[in-house]
């Protein structure tokens, strides 16, 4: 329990002190002292996670990369063979997740110093949101969102289909959620007045009560050699709470209109065309979880690709509000939000509680 009150407790006093302007040289410092910890909790875990029995049963049996083929179509053949490297180094299985979460820690550091204003606050709600869910479970898909987000750039260019293209490559290689970014593509650069964001926002919430019918109906005419025929069939018959509001439904409606509200005030979209981006991606990802929760948990959790950019917008926002009280407000909202969702860890005791390291002395 220690280990967990401490990390917490480093990431939220280091984000508050990153706040000032005098210790911003500080930053990559902090930031990197921070993901030395993170990664080692993450990589030196043992029966520690979500999917930590799935990977490791996956590493048992899947060949060395001389004797390569692919073992299980359920794992993206990029990571499949990253493994398959590791196997014929004869490594132990901890080697895999230090190399994936330092890679994750790696990339996000690369994104938070080019497009945030604030990296800290970048990393708390990384932390808090995607940690101990994705990092120390999922652990394809921080990877495979972090390193598409370092092409993000591409839109802004119009230069849209190499970008599409990158995103088919790294969703095929290593997590299929990334297909899902395609659908809004077109949309991503466009800024509409904000009214419309809230039409289509309420209209897609409404919408998700409607739709779980369809998902039945795909799955029946699916093509049985389609590519991918079983995970999507997985994203929509993996049926949620059948609940009118779930906590996270109830988030994501209180960030979107604090963060329009802000964006309309202080024209942050107008002032940079990455916000804009960045915006956009994260409407779109909060539209389709609406769309998707009612017929699919797992669909509902492949929005993560575009709700990642909430990682670099939020800060980016904060930096572009002039009131004092408007400030320390959406401070408040993002500590506590991220308060809530690092207490995660607390509710889910029986996947990380005692803390159990393949290093008996950590």
């Amino acid at each position: 329990m220690l280990i967990y009150v401490s990390i917490l407790f480093l990431i939220f006093s280091s984000s508050l002190f990153s706040l000032d302007r005098k210790v911003r040289a500080l930053n990559k410092l902090l930031f990197v002292f921070i993901s030395i910890f993170l990664v080692l909790l993450a990589g030196l875990r043992y029966e520690i996670g979500v999917d930590y029995d799935t990977y490791r049963t996956h590493y048992d049996y899947i060949p060395d990369v001389l004797h390569y083929y692919r073992y299980d179509a359920s794992m993206e053949a990029g990571y499949e063979f990253v493994t398959s490297v590791f196997k014929f180094l004869n490594a132990p299985f901890y080697w895999i997740t230090l190399f994936v979460a330092s890679i994750t820690f790696i990339l996000l550091y690369r994104l938070s110093f080019r497009y945030s204003e604030y990296p800290i606050m970048t990393l708390l709600m990384f932390f808090s949101s995607m940690y101990w869910g994705q990092v120390m479970g999922q652990m394809r898909q921080p990877l495979a969102i972090l390193l598409l987000y370092q092409f993000v750039f591409l839109i802004i260019k119009n230069k849209k289909v190499f970008f599409s293209f990158v995103a088919v490559l790294v969703a095929i290689l290593f997590h299929k959620s990334l297909f899902l970014i395609l659908f809004p593509l077109v949309l991503l650069n466009l800024r509409f007045q904000f009214r419309y964001y809230y039409i289509i926002f309420f209209a897609s919430l409404i919408a998700g009560y409607f739709v779980l019918p369809l998902s039945d109906i795909i799955v029946n005419y699916l093509p049985e050699g389609i590519l991918f025929r079983n995970a999507i069939v997985s994203y929509l018959t993996y049926l949620s709470n059948p609940i009118i509001f779930t906590t996270g439904m109830i988030e994501r409606f209180i960030l979107f209109i604090v963060i329009t509200y802000l964006c309309a005030k202080y024209g942050v979209l107008q002032k940079d065309k990455m916000n804009l981006i960045f915006y956009n991606m994260y409407f779109y990802g909060i539209c389709f979880y609406f769309l998707s929760i009612h017929i699919s948990e797992i669909g509902a959790r492949g929005s993560f690709v575009l709700t990642y950019s909430m990682f670099l917008l939020f800060p980016n926002i904060l930096k572009s509000i002039t009131s004092k009280s408007d400030y320390i407000l959406f401070v408040v909202v993002i500590f506590l939000w991220s308060f809530y969702l690092s207490l995660d860890v607390f509710f889910r005791d029986e996947l990380y509680i005692p803390y159990k390291s393949v290093v008996s002395w950590l």
